[in-house]
């Protein structure tokens, strides 16, 4: 088994990034929400069989803070990053925090997305056009075109910017039976051992390269079906973490969860073609209040539900959209 390992590299007199990293404080609101919408998009743009609905499973798990893979090195990473910026509040409270979690053992939430009916994370490691590069290796290069949802730009920040060591682990099979592992890490720059370290990096091989050999991937983020799971460390989970995503699915994809190319696991919940319905009706007014910030599909969802109804009605069969 080789060894793994968080990897940054060095500046070399370059540039050096702080706290305010656009790609992890451009979310305002509930993050939740946005987290939902850009990873749900993100899974509908790699369905494998399209005659089959792909499935979105979110749920959330605890565990101490040293079952981290690396925990120890972690830890003095994120101390090495809170006194870099010693003169910025939000950087010493955010990194302090994180350091402090590691340093206590305190239990942390893991939120883990992930799909099914989906191709996995694929593509070689310096494959520009692959999924694996346009995720974890590069920013603002995206290969998706007008009619494509989602980014794997600024918008894949929303798993980052939830969590509480803006970091996450990404494990995926693809392909027959072919693993990928790897962590990867959005902090600010930091000095080490008298050296400065750029602000990205990454959990796995040396020089940065992800995990593709099944023995070397850490158990606690094993993926046993074709697919990806996205392991958010560190996720803020309020007490209303469910209803906002359950918020978002049905607000942005109650039409692809209508023609029953989605479905959506939410905790203990399955918001499917079978149950839209009752999830419009438990998580929105009849005529609420609408603004870019509080959408309210319902009339348009029940009145599309109604032509669904007459279109199974007309082929004399039961509609799958049921009252």
């Amino acid at each position: 088994m080789s060894e793994l390992r968080y990897e940054f590299a060095k500046t070399d007199g370059g540039e050096e990034v702080g706290f305010n990293d656009s790609v992890t404080t451009s979310f305002k609101g509930h993050i939740a929400y946005f987290l939902a919408r850009e990873s749900i998009q993100n899974i509908i743009d790699v369905v494998d069989d399209q005659k089959k609905p792909v499935i979105a499973d979110i749920q959330l798990r605890k565990i101490n803070a040293n079952e981290i893979p690396k925990s120890k090195q972690l830890e003095k990473i994120l101390l090495a990053c809170k006194e870099y910026f010693y003169n910025n509040s939000s950087n010493v409270d955010f990194f302090g925090k994180a350091h402090r979690m590691i340093k206590r053992n305190e239990k942390i939430s893991i939120l883990t997305i992930g799909d099914y009916n989906t191709k996995g994370m694929s593509g070689d490691d310096d494959d520009i056009n692959g999924n694996y590069y346009n995720f974890l290796k590069s920013s603002g290069a995206s290969q998706k075109k007008g009619g494509s949802g989602g980014s794997f730009g600024l918008g894949k920040g929303a798993y980052y910017a939830a969590s509480a060591f803006h970091m996450i682990f990404v494990s995926s099979m693809h392909g027959h039976d072919k693993h990928l592992f790897q962590g990867k890490l959005r902090l600010v720059s930091h000095k080490s051992g008298g050296e400065m370290y750029q602000s990205t990096g990454s959990f796995g091989y040396i020089k940065q390269k992800p995990v593709r050999v099944t023995d070397d991937v850490p158990k606690l983020f094993m993926r046993n079906e074709k697919g990806t799971d996205i392991h958010i460390v560190g996720f803020y989970d309020d007490d209303d973490w469910e209803k906002q995503i359950t918020r978002s699915v049905l607000n942005n994809f109650w039409m692809a969860i209508l023609k029953e190319k989605l479905i959506v696991k939410i905790g203990k919940k399955e918001v499917s073609h079978k149950s839209l319905e009752k999830f419009m009706h438990e998580n929105f007014e009849e005529f609420g209040k609408e603004d870019d910030n509080n959408q309210n599909n319902r009339p348009r969802c029940l009145q599309w539900g109604d032509i669904y109804r007459k279109y199974w009605d007309r082929l004399s069969r039961k509609s799958p959209w049921a009252r």
